[in-house]
């Protein structure tokens, strides 16, 4: 499926959402948990810092009120965490997650008004 409209971004978030859960899980999230909270990166390449939730609780939060701009940043931060190995290429949907981490120009304000 081609992404051409912020709704064909949401229909494969919707479709794909537990193989994409699964790739955070993959990759480690959530990081971990101690009596403080739940602690896992907000930027790449940085510390662990503290949460009220998980990362898992977070996403789903984030679909559940159509949140796409927090998703995005989540999903480029899989992407950019994943390894760098051709595995990861068999992982379901990890083509679909690259695709909404690439596609997401839809949400731009100039697209938005050229489809309405």
């Amino acid at each position: 499926m081609n992404i051409k409209t912020p709704d064909d971004w949401w229909i494969l978030v919707d479709s794909h959402w537990q193989n994409i859960l699964d790739i955070f899980y993959n990759i480690g999230a959530p990081l971990e948990r101690n009596e403080a909270g739940y602690w896992w990166a907000d930027e790449i390449f940085t510390e662990a810092t503290r949460h009220e939730k998980t990362l898992i609780r977070t996403l789903e939060e984030a679909k559940r009120s159509e949140d796409h701009e927090t998703l995005h940043d989540l999903f480029q931060k899989a992407w950019m965490a994943a390894p760098d190995e051709k595995y990861i290429h068999s992982w379901p949907s990890w083509n679909i997650l690259c695709d909404l981490c690439s596609e997401y120009w839809v949400f731009q304000p100039e697209n938005i008004s050229e489809i309405e």
